[in-house]
């Protein structure tokens, strides 16, 4: 039952607090909150996208600069440093300086890898445009009394493959792997054996192969056979 407030003059139980008026205020401030977490995670997103672009750039500058050392001559292992995992990498293709006698490894334009060589005595080795073809374990020629190990046909009789072997698998001859980095073969790019083993089981057949000597001719190799659209530092790959 009602008592009555004798004091104000009314009911007390007519007395009822409002709360009407708070429901909009704590509906606004519920949706400021959601708008300011939305914010937050947004700039936050943003923030890592930027940091990680960043550190895509530095890590392809430092892969450049840094991870691509310049090959030391060496004919038993790696001439260039660290080998990349070529199933990694996508548009691949092998660029062949006769001038400095490296081989360039590029994907997409960049330079993952380079390898001394030791190409054909007297420009024996041809220039031009060619894909990968066979490989094979081992080759002996008995008119040169010369063979080698882990060979990837370039084109026709020419082929990347190790430093010269006698007769068996293996049977390296020193005095042919000493010169590595010279002219030296018959027409052939020798390599190491770590490099042509490398070659032999990483490089997919079918990779195109560019051979210049000047930078004229690997100009003109690119204009009649385009390498990654374009996306190629000429300079840096006749220096290479």
């Amino acid at each position: 039952m009602p008592t009555y407030d004798h004091q104000n003059g009314m009911h007390a139980s007519s007395v009822q607090p409002n709360h009407g008026h708070l429901f909009p205020k704590i509906v606004a401030a519920f949706l400021v909150c959601i708008l300011a977490f939305i914010v937050a995670v947004f700039l936050r997103d943003k923030r890592n996208s930027e940091y990680q672009a960043l550190l895509h750039k530095e890590e392809t500058i430092a892969l450049v600069r840094h991870a691509v050392p310049a090959p030391v001559a060496n004919w038993h292992d790696p001439t260039g440093g660290v080998q990349p995992r070529l199933s990694n990498y996508t548009n691949l293709a092998l660029f062949v300086n006769l001038q400095t006698n490296i081989v360039a490894v590029e994907s997409n334009g960049t330079i993952i890898y380079r390898m001394l060589t030791s190409p054909g005595i007297d420009n024996e080795t041809p220039t031009g445009y060619w894909r990968t073809g066979v490989k094979g374990l081992h080759f002996y020629s008995a008119s040169e009394d010369e063979g080698a190990d882990y060979y990837t046909v370039i084109h026709g009789n020419y082929l990347f493959h190790t430093v010269p072997t006698k007769q068996a698998f293996g049977s390296y001859i020193p005095s042919q792997g000493d010169i590595l980095g010279q002219p030296g073969s018959h027409g052939c790019c020798r390599l190491s054996i770590a490099d042509a083993y490398w070659l032999w089981t990483e490089c997919p057949s079918g990779t195109p192969v560019y051979i210049y000597n000047s930078k004229s001719d690997l100009q003109s190799l690119l204009t009649t056979h385009p390498y990654a659209d374009g996306n190629i530092n000429m300079t840096r790959l006749f220096e290479a």
